[in-house]
């Protein structure tokens, strides 16, 4: 590591240094979101939107119509409807660019307070001009301006209280402690400018919760830790006032650096399929310009001189190519992707005004916070789940404890409720004696005392009596347990018991606290007892704290602690185990050396400190077991069966004990009661678990086990590791592969970084088993460890629940309860893979059917490349004439009901899972088969039969011919995306046709009476469509053949339905659904024919009828 070379003594006048451990030029506190300015957002803009390759190629055929000779098309077809999308794209990113400099000026331009040391008085700073090293006075409910340390605080022993939940999402206050050197010598502003110090900290990092630096004072060194850092982004709670120095400012602030950090990019799995899809259109397009070039060339070469009208006309070859390209380059649609991101804006909205999906209790709804990935919502087919908080309440209970060989219902918490398990207490007690009473007793003592003594829980205390109110901790687990503690009598008051006349602990000195990492699965406190004693107390997880306990001897048999243990995880209590020892003073002594040390490094602290941890933590003595209860949520068990249903397999990812895993496995119908085979892997023999994993694998590869049965594999973080360490030898891809084929994993004791494992490169190439490409992985998580899970997964949801909102901050979707992910998936999931794939068949249809036609005529043509539309009503297809009815399709088709699909989830497996909708053979038979027959009949049979009857009866005008084919294909289009294809007809389909057509009728109306009266390039126009009105032949041609093509398309689909199972299943169940609406509306009309008087029953009418 290095230093400056050279210290130099500042006077007390003057702001205290702070220096990296690398030399750093400091940055200015004013951060920037925005990612342009006035000067660099223009060519920022054209830069992006040309670098994605259809904007390159639509460029580029508008670059080929500006050649003279080259466009049929004219040569602005291309250009203007390019122009048109690109600038509202630009447009949405500038509205965006704008409201975040807003944002930053606003927060740029708050004040603080900064330490003026020439007369040590506050001066009030934006905060845009604080610098590194300035002194800062921080009151209540003030932001933090930037990175600082905090040097003295108003609260007791120089405690703070933050609320981070703006930059982490956590909703509970974290405490915060000037060093003790530092909050004892400064209490006012003159103090704090003559105070000398020197602050040394590592360089900036994004880590939130690691912090490595020192403060030198007087010659000696003082650890700085996460714990004495107030980062910019959180606000002061609970603390009239503190002093803090900036050591961060600007970009460099852990709130900018997380903010700037790359997250991978999500991308939806039909987007793989578009891109194939993209690319066949784009081969087809080049086959048929070649194919049409080359017979071009062969008719200019062999029958031109026939027709004596062309003259010397000669049309080169390379026109003749480029100008096909041009003419057919809109076979790619230019609106795609623009509409596309419209239609996926609509869909999220859907999703967050779902009341359904409302949670009342916490205020909370759904929020979709990307559009990437709607239609990955309906592809789910494997869940990774968390436990804790996920499917269940995260609302911790203490319910049962272990200690001196007896279990101990909680129930009275005023004293611990009569052994519940072994003989009955007071025969033991009776055969025991006074003396093994009392040792029982003293046991008990020191389960309680652990208990209230080794967390990092902090007390909210009201400011008038001191009477605790209320507790706040980073863990429920750690708030129950010193909750029941503190009702039991042994309470604490900020890490250091309370010396009132309740209090059964007496006054203890914290001297180091061992913190919790999900690496350690431990934390220690050591404290100095009231009688001199130095004792550390510890609670972790038992795989943690059973392996240090001593093994020569024990305050209680550690026989019947593990049988306890067992009993507790098998009703799905969370345990925690406990332990202590005494340290003698010299033996600490040598050992907190070593601690401070590894505390005050600046490189690798966080091993050095796990080192020096482990040196402590040995020769335990066991203490007692807790029990704690969490609940599951409600609607967990229908929600997980249902998700089995619909095809999905659900893994649930927890740092349980296996037992605990296994039973809430079984209460959230994750494992059937009717278990085949429950098989767990031991890291112990990885030779036999691998050809465990290889005989089950080929069972249920191979069909030997029954559809009715069912697999569950349970598997620890221990072996998980294992596998990872000998992946070389292929055992954690087989155990990947056989979690595929069952139909429940649980994945026990395991670390944030294991979680995440599950969704790395082996497990995403080994979902495509079978030959199923399209299997999308879920990940839903509520706490900060599920972060790193969330972002792996192709669609990751967060619950914003007990631990704050980190996780639904990072997520794709957020939600409030487990129980919304069956709506969420089985409709919202459904509906958008519909939508999507409708909607990129519709459109990729619609320029399939209108430009084919351009090709059929160029049989009349002699193949030259004329245009048979006229070159601005050309222009206008994509963006007016055919793109309301492909909108609606993507917004509002519902192929069945919401009750249906969350009745039979059956019904998703059948649709999105297995990819039903866009698949390239799909593709080629629903739009590249039925848009060249549609073009065929709009019109080759306009031409065959002769009936375009334009000017004196004749048919030789090229823009009555134009008009009447794009006519017809206007409706043909038209009637097919809105009526044919969609299951449910919605309002919003009659209002695109009806828009659609006004739309074409007032165009060519307008156009009837402004276009110029000089031809252009052929086209006659004005007054041609007030002629062609007056005409019966051309409404009969309207009439008879947008007819034949949509009944032609209808009996296609009828044959396509009754050959595809699927697709006749949901017909059925729309034909279902539309009867039992028909009986609905007509008994609502006949309760409101009767409710007026109007309706009498037939029963009524018989008797009548009899009567008479």
């Amino acid at each position: 590591m290095r230093y400056p070379d050279e210290v130099i003594t500042v006077p007390a006048s003057l702001t205290k240094r702070v220096h990296y451990e690398v030399s750093y030029d400091y940055p200015k506190n004013a951060i920037s979101t925005a990612r342009y300015n006035v000067v660099t957002f223009l060519p920022a803009q054209l830069a992006a939107q040309f670098s994605k390759v259809a904007n390159v190629y639509f460029l580029f055929i508008a670059a080929l119509q500006q050649v003279p000779g080259w466009s049929t098309t004219g040569r602005w077809s291309t250009v203007l409807p390019l122009c048109i999308f690109i600038s509202l794209s630009i447009a949405h990113e500038g509205f965006d660019d704008l409201r975040r400099h807003r944002m930053d000026h606003a927060e740029n331009t708050q004040r603080t307070r900064v330490l003026k040391n020439m007369s040590c008085r506050w001066k009030k700073k934006r905060w845009e001009n604080v610098q590194v090293g300035d002194l800062l006075m921080i009151s209540k409910d003030e932001w933090i301006p930037a990175d600082c340390v905090v040097i003295a605080s108003s609260g007791f022993d120089g405690t703070c209280f933050v609320e981070t939940a703006a930059l982490d999402g956590e909703t509970t206050l974290k405490q915060k402690q000037a060093l003790e050197a530092t909050n004892s010598e400064i209490q006012t502003p003159e103090q704090l400018a003559a105070f000398n110090a020197f602050t040394y900290v590592e360089p900036p990092s994004a880590e939130l919760y690691s912090f490595e630096g020192y403060m030198e004072i007087g010659g000696e060194r003082y650890p700085l830790t996460p714990n004495q850092v107030l980062l910019r982004g959180s606000v002061l709670r609970n603390t009239a006032y503190v002093f803090a120095q900036v050591v961060y400012s600007g970009e460099q602030t852990r709130l900018r650096l997380n903010a700037t950090r790359n997250v991978r990019t999500k991308a939806p799995q039909i987007q793989r399929i578009t891109n194939r899809v993209v690319i066949l259109v784009f081969l087809i397009l080049l086959i048929l310009c070649f194919v049409f070039s080359a017979l071009g060339i062969h008719w200019n070469n062999t029958k031109r001189r026939g027709h004596w009208y062309l003259g010397r006309v000669h049309m080169p070859a390379t026109a003749l190519i480029f100008g096909y390209i041009v003419m057919m380059n809109s076979l790619i649609p230019i609106s795609l992707y623009v509409t596309l991101e419209a239609v996926k804006i609509f869909q999220c909205w859907f999703i967050q005004q779902d009341v359904s999906m409302y949670h009342a209790e916490t205020d909370t709804k759904a929020e979709a916070h990307t559009t990437a990935i709607n239609e990955d919502l309906g592809m789910v087919r494997y869940v990774f789940s968390d436990k804790t908080g996920t499917l269940t309440e995260n609302i911790m209970k203490l319910r049962a404890v272990m200690v001196a060989g007896f279990s101990y219902l909680h129930i009275d918490l005023d004293r611990l409720h009569t052994p519940t398990a072994g003989n009955d207490e007071e025969e033991q007690k009776g055969e025991a004696g006074e003396e093994e009473e009392e040792e029982d007793a003293e046991v008990e003592s020191w389960f309680l005392r652990c208990i209230a003594l080794c967390h990092t829980v902090q007390p909210d205390r009201d400011p008038l009596t001191g009477r605790i109110t209320g507790y706040q901790a980073t863990s429920p687990d750690e708030k129950a347990l010193v909750a029941a503690a503190a009702e039991l009598g042994y309470s604490f008051d900020r890490g250091v018991p309370a010396p009132d006349h309740t209090d059964r602990l007496g006054n203890y000195e914290v001297l180091d606290v061992l913190e919790f990492s999900s690496a350690r699965k431990r934390m220690s406190v050591i404290y100095r007892c009231p009688d001199g004693r130095i004792i550390m107390m510890s609670k972790g997880a038992d795989s943690a704290i059973w392996p240090r306990l001593f093994e020569a001897s024990s305050m209680v048999d550690a026989q019947g602690q593990l049988e306890a243990l067992h009993q507790f995880s098998t009703e799905g209590l969370r345990t925690l185990a406990y332990a202590h020892k005494d340290i003698p003073p010299h033996i600490y002594e040598a050992w907190h050396q070593r601690y401070v040390a590894a505390t005050t490094a600046l490189a690798n602290r966080q091993k050095q400190i796990e080192a020096v941890c482990e040196e402590i933590e040995g020769d335990l003595l066991l203490t007692g077991i807790s029990a704690i209860e969490d609940r599951l949520q409600a609607g967990v068990p229908e929600t997980i069966f249902k998700l089995r249903r619909a095809g999905i397999r659900v893994w649930m990812l927890t740092g349980d004990k296996v037992e605990t895993a296994i039973n809430i496995a079984k209460s959230c119908r994750l494992i059937d009661t009717e278990v085949v085979e429950m098989t767990k892997l031991d890291p112990a023999d990885l030779e036999e678990s691998k050809d465990k994993m290889v005989l089950l694998d080929g069972a249920l590869s191979g069909g030997k086990i029954s559809d009715g049965a069912s697999l569950a594999v349970v598997i620890d973080g221990e072996t998980l590791a294992a596998l990872e360490q000998y992946q070389p030898q292929g055992l954690l891809d087989k155990f990947l592969s056989l979690g595929t084929l069952c139909d429940a994993v649980i994945c026990s004791r395991v670390s944030p970084s294991q979680k995440a494992l599950v969704h790395w490169n082996p497990l995403v190439d080994l979902l495509t088993h079978n030959n199923d490409n399209y299997a999308v992985t879920l990940a839903i998580g509520d706490g900060g460890n599920d972060i790193a899970m969330i972002q792996e997964a192709h669609v990751g949801i967060g619950i914003a629940g007990q631990e704050g909102l980190q996780a639904s901050r990072a997520a794709d979707f957020s939600i409030g309860q487990f129980r919304f992910l069956q709506k969420l998936l089985l409709v919202h999931g459904r509906w958008s893979y519909v939508r999507v794939s409708m909607f990129i068949m519709g459109t990729f249809y619609k320029c399939m059917a209108f430009y084919t036609t351009q090709l059929i005529f160029q049989f009349y043509t002699g193949f030259s490349g004329t245009s048979v539309f006229e070159t601005w009503t050309l222009s206008m297809y994509n963006t007016l004439f055919s793109i309301l009815p492909v909108l609606v399709v993507g917004i509002f088709e519902q192929d069945l009901l919401p009750d249906t699909l969350l009745a039979y989830p059956e019904l998703y497996r059948d649709m999105g899972p297995r990819n039903h909708l866009f698949t390239v053979p799909l593709f080629i038979r629903r739009v590249v088969v039925i848009g060249i027959l549609h073009s065929i009949i709009a019109a080759y049979f306009p031409f065959a039969t002769n009936l375009f009857l334009g000017r004196e009866a004749s048919s030789n005008d090229l823009y009555i011919t134009g008009f009447v084919v794009y006519g017809i294909m206007v409706l043909i289009v038209t009637f097919k995306i809105a009526y044919v294809d969609v299951r449910r007809w919605v309002v919003f389909s009659h209002i695109s046709v009806v828009l659609t057509l006004a739309l074409w009728f007032g165009w060519n109306g307008v156009l009837n009476h402004v276009y110029h009266r000089s031809p252009a390039d052929g086209y006659y126009v004005l007054g041609v469509f007030r002629a062609l009105a007056k005409k019966g032949t051309f409404w009969f041609q309207w009439i008879i053949f947008v007819a034949v093509a949509l009944c032609l398309n209808v009996l296609i689909l009828i044959v396509y339905t009754i050959r595809d199972p699927v697709e006749h299943r949901i017909m059925s169940w729309v034909a279902f659904e539309r009867k039992r609406e028909h009986r609905r509306h007509r008994r609502e009309r006949r309760a409101w024919l009767a409710a007026k008087g109007l309706w009498e029953s037939r029963g009524r009418r018989r008797e009548h009828s009899h009567i008479n």
